[in-house]
């Protein structure tokens, strides 16, 4: 990344807050529930990123989304029973205050929906470090570009002064599809050896690698 970077756009799951488990612990219950194919853990550790309506019709087929809102239900209610023993990985916080005070646009581009994402918000607080976030209730879900295009318009930049980090193949291709530069956090869904497939910028393997690598491009 040769150019310095004015917008940081940060996957939520996986990046910030450590609740790969407890997603897809509740994506294989919610799908159980509604006695559909069962799938793996593995398989849904691998949406995580996606929207709820991309999942849904991945894992039940139905294109009309005709029980999407029984599966979001489902979903939230195994999720949020759980969410309350996840947090922000180890030195988050600490990395976004430094950030912030060192001048960043610090944004969200999630698959959460706005309702979970909002009550997340009222749990952990990071309203506080964070000038603008974004969800597929707003835009069009991952892997489109959509959600970087409109925070690039919203704070009247280009794609070479923003950045992605996220930690699964879904917010890599986002990116790229927007032509911005990426870095892959391996502490998520997805190892080092699996997102060298998807071509990120750059790969780092710990909060602190991801601080430090960061606060280069200011």
């Amino acid at each position: 990344m040769q150019n310095k970077k004015k917008l940081l756009i940060f996957d939520f799951d996986g990046t910030l807050f450590d609740s790969i488990r407890y997603l897809s612990e509740a994506e294989v219950n919610a799908v159980n529930e509604m006695g559909w194919n069962p799938i793996t853990l593995d398989f849904a550790r691998k949406t995580i990123g996606l929207s709820l309506s991309v999942i849904y019709e991945q894992v039940s087929g139905d294109k009309s989304l005709s029980k999407l809102q029984d599966f979001t239900d489902r979903f939230n209610k195994y999720f949020f029973a759980r969410a309350k023993e996840a947090g922000y990985f180890d030195g988050i916080e600490e990395m976004l205050a430094s950030l912030k005070e060192k001048g960043f646009i610090l944004t969200i581009a999630t698959g959460k929906g706005r309702a979970s994402l909002d009550r997340l918000d009222k749990m952990l607080g990071f309203d506080k470090y964070f000038d603008f976030n974004i969800c597929p209730s707003e835009s069009e879900p991952k892997p489109s570009p959509q959600m970087v295009n409109k925070l690039l318009r919203k704070y009247d930049l280009r794609p070479e002064d923003a950045v992605v980090i996220g930690d699964s193949e879904h917010d890599l291709k986002m990116a790229q599809n927007a032509g911005v530069d990426t870095v892959a956090v391996s502490y998520g869904a997805m190892s080092r050896k699996e997102l060298e497939q998807y071509h990120p910028t750059k790969i780092v393997n710990t909060v602190q690698e991801l601080q430090r690598t960061l606060e280069a491009l200011k």
